[in-house]
């Protein structure tokens, strides 16, 4: 039975108090819930909250024995060094991160990161031992003009034509590379894309990945997923995880989220 990826990205928000007691909520709940042991669940926390979230997540494993994870929103291209108010991702792998999240669309927008500094990021990454989701998606001007596929391409070549030329970089690339396709006009507006557009996107995604050599690439959705739709899409071709936000701040919409991610391996079991 393949693994699904269940992300929640807490972006600027929760306390490390609010981290713990999240954890706790999630604890006190999880016996209501069927949750497939074939989920990899993973929580990016703000930097402030990582240790308060690494804990909690350490006597999760030993209570509930379900696969949590923990990774970076961001993180920059060097180990350390003078600069000022950025992460570094060889500390985090240290603190027990083992994800990082790279190009969201705040990033690109807020933060203007350009394909290569996304590239670079990606890069030192994987060179230090930590599994890569690497957002894309179109804006809804982008979608209205049928562009989509256009601006994705762009986004996927950009980065891959130069992952690829590295082979070493590239065998990690394989093994720990995931895809987030994340819409921008569906990101925390309550509009999501239909099934329809999410299966066809994710078509195109995979083709493009395919023609980088990627032979089973992973791709996440991201976008305004809610416990009511979620069953719906994870069960679309090349659909495989969440990448989650707002509903991903309290523990019971969550929970409600992953259960019916893994409805069809449960009942399979």
């Amino acid at each position: 039975m393949n693994s699904k990826t269940i992300a929640a990205n807490w972006k600027m928000y929760k306390t490390p108090h609010e981290a713990r007691s999240f954890f706790e909520d999630w604890s006190s709940r999880f016996k209501q819930f069927k949750i497939s042991q074939n989920l990899e669940i993973v929580f990016f926390p703000s930097a402030l909250c990582a240790e308060s979230v690494d804990r909690s997540l350490v006597n999760l494993r030993h209570e509930l024995g379900q696969r949590y994870f923990w990774g970076l929103q961001n993180s920059y291209t060097q180990a350390q060094g003078a600069y000022t108010g950025e992460n570094s991702a060889l500390v985090s792998r240290y603190m027990g991160a083992e994800f990082l999240l790279i190009g969201h669309s705040e990033r690109r927008q807020l933060f203007q990161e350009s394909d290569k500094i996304l590239f670079e990021k990606i890069k030192f990454g994987l060179e230090n031992e930590l599994k890569v989701i690497f957002c894309i998606g179109e804006s809804l001007q982008d979608r209205e003009e049928g562009k989509t596929q256009k601006i994705l391409k762009t986004q996927l070549d950009n980065v891959f034509s130069s992952l690829k030329s590295d082979s070493e970089l590239y065998q990690l690339v394989q093994k720990n590379l995931t895809v987030a396709y994340e819409p921008v006009w569906a990101i925390g507006t309550g509009k999501v894309a239909s099934p329809a557009q999410v299966q066809e996107t994710h078509g195109w995604v995979r083709e493009i990945l395919n023609s980088y050599g990627l032979e089973q690439p992973r791709i996440l959705y991201g976008g305004s997923v809610k416990p009511e739709n979620a069953q719906e899409l994870i069960r679309l071709p090349h659909v495989d995880g969440f990448l989650v936000g707002g509903a991903a701040l309290v523990a019971e919409s969550f929970l409600k989220i992953c259960e019916a991610a893994g409805a069809g391996d449960i009942k399979s079991e």
